[in-house]
């Protein structure tokens, strides 16, 4: 009682005596939250960071208080609001310092954000000289790390971007390149986000022309290009190559890592050619200033500079002369005054001279003789008709006609009728095209009764039966329609298998049998592919559990659907109770499991201390401090896992009496040593007087054993006073101990 108002009484002087002492005002009250008030966020005052807010302090004035927004992961600090006292540096920064003047508040002020976003947008646009990458900026965004490579390398260049945009002018070009961009956020970084672009091409333009040369000179191939490197083929690497040969020059040219090869075709211009113009005998030509004719019909003519690039060209003339032409022409005419031979002088296509040569005969008299038949008399005798024929001249036509009877003609008609009156034969006398008779002979005979019989099938019991209908066939009498429908029946049962352990999804549907007689059926069970029955089972395995629809359809087109339930199998619990059970080496304990299932199987892991491994409750004697599992399984195989906690205690207890009256026939006559199960043998013991005289030794006594002394020294029982003690124990683990003590003796 004393001393609880002695510190009750100084905490009640001891703030006015720090006023006091020091220059110093208050103590005042500062009360501190967090706004929203059930987020994660702290504030650190001073040197602590209170758990639970508002958090109420009392601060002397006069003394800066410091404090430190500390947002939780997801959260970023915003401002300060503070009520009743100055603070500084300003409302947005982390940390501030309070001076007090009075009571006061501080409130931080936190927002959520969202978690930190990869560069969204990305646009890469590769220009002749450069490839520009940019991206949507990132709100939170501090920098953007990023790395790129060529594809098909295994290492990375990695840089780091505080805009967004980048320039990939200092890569190579002629490449294709990959690379991945992130985010990186007060809060952390973003997933990367893959790209990919190529670098420009620096000889996109580039060619070698083509040349060519004439007979006694070279060309110069020109494959100039700033900047760049080139290698011929014939091993130089000048910008120009001098050729004297007509053929294939290829150079390659190499900028920037941009190649590019590219051929040359080189042509020789010969200065010879041959002409052989085509001229009447009487004309002449001219080429190059030198006139050919029928006396002079061939030669050579120099022209300078026709050639291709200005070389001369010498051309070889050799005349050709067309002959005069002459045609004969003859024809015939009915005029006599029109025979004889007629002369007459052209000129050809070629501009020749030509003979045209025309002999006219007389045209002969034209007789044609024609025959005819009819069936008619009146058209029978001779008709002669006078013409003209192609050459204008008469021409006469004679025609024959003579009577044919087979002109008249018969025609039999059969029908049938469903009327038996309408039965018999009827003859219609006509006039066919040619104006003869023509006889029709119609012959009726009684059309037959049909009667049609059908089959069908329907997936429907109520249609089963025969149906009869009455029609009219094409002759028109009755025709009975005879319609048999049969049932397209189509039935099975689906049997489920549950759900064999909890979690696993090994449930199982199974049809065996299905009745119908329009095979095959197709099963098709929700969320699985479809299966043909065929009479041969089908099976759905490795199924969660749950409500499935199972429809079948058979080749009738019947169809049937069925619900079949897979059930949840139980969930297995397995529980070793309380944690952590405490031994000492040596120590057992009897663990026995609480299970919600018949356990069929166990194991115990790791087994060393375990009486019996396979047992779900037995003793378990732990050698060291160990985590035991049990692995526990019903009659189905599934399992269920519990851990429990030994704590083996290292030190050994062994305990000497400090009293014992030697002779006195009572239980304290014998010195006994007590010891837990940890040790296993007293290795050595010895009693000494308080002179120092040895009384007693003995070596490897078994604990908790009365020992063979007696009391005694030199055959009499030591007189009264305190004896020491001194022993050498072994442990089970092979640990020595050396312990020593005092005894009092009694009387």
């Amino acid at each position: 009682t004393a001393l609880h108002n002695f510190i009750n009484t100084r905490c009640q002087i001891l703030e006015p005596a720090i006023v006091d002492c020091y220059d110093v005002t208050g103590p005042f009250d500062l009360t501190v939250k967090i706004s929203p008030a059930a987020s994660p966020n702290q504030v650190m005052v001073n040197t602590i960071t209170p758990t639970i807010y508002p958090y109420i302090g009392e601060y002397f004035g006069g003394v800066n208080i410091n404090l430190q927004a500390k947002p939780a992961t997801g959260w970023l600090f915003d401002h300060w609001e503070v009520v009743g006292n100055t603070f500084g540096p300003n409302q947005l920064a982390a940390d501030i310092a309070m001076a007090f003047e009075t009571s006061g508040m501080a409130t931080a002020f936190f927002v959520e954000v969202d978690a930190c976003s990869p560069p969204t947008d990305i646009a890469i646009s590769t220009t002749s000289v450069s490839t520009l990458m940019d991206w949507a900026d990132q709100s939170l965004a501090m920098n953007y790390p990023f790395r790129y490579r060529i594809v098909g390398d295994t290492g990375w260049t990695e840089i780091t971007s505080f805009s967004s945009e980048w320039d990939f002018d200092i890569l190579p070009g002629c490449n294709q390149f990959e690379g991945q961009i992130q985010t990186a956020c007060p809060q952390g970084t973003s997933p990367f986000v893959d790209f990919n672009f190529s670098t420009p091409d620096y000889l996109q333009g580039f060619a070698l022309d083509d040349a060519d040369f004439c007979n006694a000179t070279g060309t110069m191939l020109n494959a100039t290009f700033p900047g760049a490197n080139y290698q011929w083929n014939d091993g130089s690497n000048a910008p120009m190559l001098n050729v004297t040969a007509p053929g294939n020059y290829w150079v390659t040219v190499a900028l920037d890592g941009c190649t590019l090869t590219d051929t040359a075709m080189v042509s020789q211009v010969y200065e010879t050619a041959a002409i052989q113009p085509i001229i009447c005998p009487d004309e002449s030509f001219v080429l190059g200033g030198e006139t050919f004719d029928a006396q002079n019909p061939s030669g050579q003519v120099l022209l300078p500079n026709m050639a291709a690039n200005g070389c001369d060209s010498v051309v070889q003339v050799s005349l050709q002369f067309l002959m005069p032409s002459q045609s004969q022409v003859f024809q015939a005419s009915c005029d006599p005054a029109s025979v004889g031979v007629d002369t007459l002088l052209l000129t050809n296509a070629a501009g020749c001279d030509s003979l045209v040569i025309t002999t006219t005969t007389l045209a002969t008299f034209s007789q044609t003789l024609l025959t005819a038949t009819s069936c008619n008399p009146a058209a029978v005798g001779v008709d002669t008709i006078l013409l003209v024929n192609a050459l204008g001249c008469d021409s006469l036509v004679i025609t024959t006609t003579t009577f044919d009877p087979v002109g008249i003609s018969v025609t039999p008609l059969f029908l049938q009728n469903c009327d038996p009156a309408a039965v018999g034969v009827d003859t219609l006398l006509l006039t066919n095209a040619a104006g003869c008779d023509s006889l029709v002979i119609t012959t009726t005979t009684l059309a037959p009764f049909t009667e049609t019989f059908l089959t069908a099938f329907s997936c429907d019991p109520n249609s089963v039966g025969t149906d009869t209908v009455l029609l009219t066939n094409q002759f028109g009498c009755d025709s009975l329609v005879i319609t048999a429908v049969d049932f397209a029946g189509l039935d099975f049962e689906a049997m489920a298998q549950d759900e064999l352990c909890f979690g696993e999804k090994d449930g199982l549907i199974l049809v065996d049998t299905v009745l119908t007689d329009f095979l095959p059926v197709e099963l098709v069970l929700e969320n699985q592919s479809a299966q043909f029955y065929t009479e041969n089972p089908i099976e759905w395995e490795n199924l969660p559990p749950g409500i499935y629809m199972l429809s079948a359809t058979n080749t009738a087109g019947c169809k049937m659907t069925q619900e079949v339930e897979v059930a949840e199998a139980n969930e297995l619990h397995l529980d070793l109770g309380l944690q952590p059970i405490v031994l000492h080496i040596g120590d057992s304990i009897w663990v026995e499991p609480v299970a919600n299932f018949q356990i069929a199987t166990a194991e115990w892991s790791p087994s060393s201390g375990v009486h019996c491994a396979s047992c779900p409750a037995t003793f378990i004697s732990a050698p060291r401090t160990e985590a035991y599992t049990l692995t526990a399984s019903d009659a189905n195989g599934c399992s269920a896992n519990a851990s429990l906690m030994v704590r083996v205690e290292q030190g050994v207890r062994i305990f000497v009496p400090n009293v014992i009256r030697p002779g006195s026939g009572g239980p304290n006559e014998y010195l006994t040593i007590f010891a837990g199960p940890e040790v296993a043998q007293i290795l050595s013991l010895q009693l000494f007087d308080r002179w120092g005289n040895h009384l007693f030794e003995q070596y490897n006594l078994a604990p908790n054993v009365p020992i063979d002394w007696d009391g005694t020294f030199r055959g009499e029982l030591i007189p009264q006073g305190v004896i020491v003690w001194m022993l050498t124990a072994k442990t089970k683990d092979s640990r020595v101990v050396n312990l020593s003590g005092d005894i009092t003796v009694l009387r």
